[in-house]
C-alpha cells in the first residue's frame, strides 16, 4: 500500500513540475520579435566590417583617367584626319569622272586619287593608322586582363594578388570595356578598310590607289510583294540611310549625300612601259598624261568581216606587247589563300563582330571551367576510348 502510494505521489509531482516549467518557443514570430533586432544588427555589422576590408576603386585613379583619355583621343584625333584629309585640304583635281568605257562621255562614275603610306605626305596618316590598330587589339587585351582580374578575385587563380576585391566592380569595368569596345569596333567596320581612311588625297598623276565610286545597283520589289514586306522594307530603308548619313558625317564622305554608291580603293601599277594602271571589275584603265585622267583600255580589233579574216594567222611580236599595254594580259589574277589569312579575313567582318564580343560575356561567368571540363572530357574519349569512360 505504502508503495503505491509514494509512487502515485512521485507521478503527480513529476506532471505538476513539468506543466509547470518554462518551455522554449519555436513558432518564427516569437522569436522574430524577440530576438530580431539583436539578430539584424549582427549582420549589419558583419557587412560593414566586410565592406571597410574590401579596397574599392573610385574609378578616377591615374591609370583609368589615362585610358578614358586614350579612348577619346583615338577617334577625336581620326575624325580630325578625316575632316582635314577631306574638308580643309583636299587636293584639288583629286576627284574626276572615271569613263565606263572609252567612248562613253556621260557617266556617274568617280575616280580620286590618294597616297599610301609609303609617301612623306601620308606619314601623319600612317602614324594615326597605327594608333588606330593599336587601340582596336588594346580593348582585346583589356577584356583579357578584366576576366583575369575577375577569376583572381574568385581565388580561381592564385598566382597573384587580386586587382580588384570586389566582384561587382570588376565586372562593372568589365561591362564598361565591352560597351566602349564594341562601339570602337562597329565604327571602325564602316569604311570599306580601316587603311583607306587614312590615305592622303592627292593627284591622279600622283596616286597610290585609285578611288572608283560606283552607283549600287537598285533592287526592285516583286509587284505582288506584300504591304507588310514593303513596309518592313521601308524603315529598313530609312535606319540604313540614317546611319549612312551619320557614318559619312563621321568620315567627311560623299555617301552623306549620295546613299546608293560604293568605292573601291583600287592599287595603281606600272608596267613594263612606265604606263600607271589599275584594274577595277576585270577592266584596266591606264593614265591618260593629255587628260591627266584613267581611261578605260580598249583596242578596236575590226569593224567588218575582212578585219578579222585577216588575223587568222594571229598577231606579230610587235603587235602583242602593245595590246598588252592598253588592255592587259587575257588572264584573271588569282592568288592562292592562306588559311590562317582567309579566316582572320572572314571573322573580321562585320557580320561576326559580335558573336567575337559576345564570347567575352562568356569568361566571366565560369563558363570556361565548363569548357575546359567538357574539352578534357573529349580529350579523355579521343585518347583512352569509349569503353574506358563509361
Amino acid at each position: 500500500m505504502n508503495v503505491t502510494h509514494h509512487l502515485t505521489t512521485f507521478c503527480f509531482v513529476a506532471l505538476r513540475a513539468y506543466i509547470l516549467s518554462p518551455r522554449v518557443v519555436l513558432d518564427f514570430d516569437s522569436c522574430n520579435a524577440a530576438f530580431g533586432t539583436i539578430y539584424k544588427n549582427t549582420t549589419d555589422c558583419a557587412a560593414l566590417e566586410e565592406e571597410e576590408s574590401v579596397t574599392l576603386y573610385t574609378l578616377r585613379e591615374g591609370g583609368f583617367v589615362a585610358i578614358y583619355f586614350w579612348a577619346c583621343f583615338i577617334p577625336f584625333s581620326m575624325i580630325l584626319w578625316c575632316y582635314f584629309n577631306q574638308r580643309i585640304a583636299p587636293v584639288s583635281g583629286s576627284t574626276m569622272p572615271l569613263m565606263m568605257q572609252s567612248d562613253s562621255s556621260q557617266t556617274s562614275w568617280t575616280q580620286t586619287g590618294y597616297k599610301g603610306f609609303g609617301s612623306m605626305s601620308s606619314s601623319i596618316g600612317l602614324f594615326l593608322y597605327l594608333l588606330t590598330m593599336i587601340t582596336l587589339f588594346g580593348y582585346q587585351i583589356l577584356l583579357g586582363l578584366t576576366t583575369i582580374f575577375y577569376y583572381i578575385q574568385q581565388d580561381a587563380i592564385t598566382w597573384f594578388r587580386p586587382v580588384f576585391e570586389d566582384e561587382i566592380q570588376v565586372l562593372k569595368v568589365h561591362a564598361i570595356t565591352w560597351g566602349v569596345g564594341f562601339f570602337y569596333t562597329i565604327l571602325l567596320k564602316w569604311p570599306t578598310s580601316i587603311r583607306s581612311v587614312f590615305y592622303r588625297r592627292s593627284t591622279l598623276a600622283d596616286a597610290t590607289h585609285v578611288a572608283v565610286m560606283t552607283p549600287r545597283a537598285q533592287e526592285k520589289m516583286a509587284e505582288e510583294t506584300s504591304s507588310r514586306l514593303k513596309a518592313i522594307k521601308s524603315v529598313i530603308t530609312v535606319i540604313k540611310n540614317a546611319v549612312t548619313r551619320v557614318m559619312s558625317f563621321i568620315y567627311c564622305d560623299r555617301r552623306a549625300t549620295d546613299l546608293d554608291f560604293d568605292v573601291a580603293y583600287c592599287p595603281v601599277e606600272i608596267d613594263g612601259n612606265g604606263i600607271r594602271h589599275f584594274f577595277f571589275r576585270l577592266r584596266r584603265y591606264n593614265f591618260d598624261d593629255k587628260s591627266q585622267l584613267y581611261i578605260p583600255g580598249s583596242i578596236v580589233v575590226g569593224e567588218t568581216l575582212n578585219d578579222y579574216l585577216r588575223l587568222r594567222s594571229g598577231l606579230d611580236s610587235m603587235e602583242v606587247p602593245k595590246r598588252r599595254s592598253v588592255v592587259g594580259a587575257n588572264t584573271i589574277k588569282m592568288t592562292r589563300p592562306i588559311f590562317i589569312v582567309t579566316m582572320i579575313s572572314e571573322f573580321s567582318k562585320f557580320f561576326y563582330t559580335y558573336q567575337v564580343f559576345m564570347i567575352w560575356t562568356w569568361f566571366p561567368l565560369w563558363y570556361v571551367f565548363q569548357l575546359v571540363s567538357i574539352l578534357n572530357f573529349c580529350c579523355s574519349v579521343e585518347s583512352h576510348g569509349f569503353s574506358h569512360v563509361f
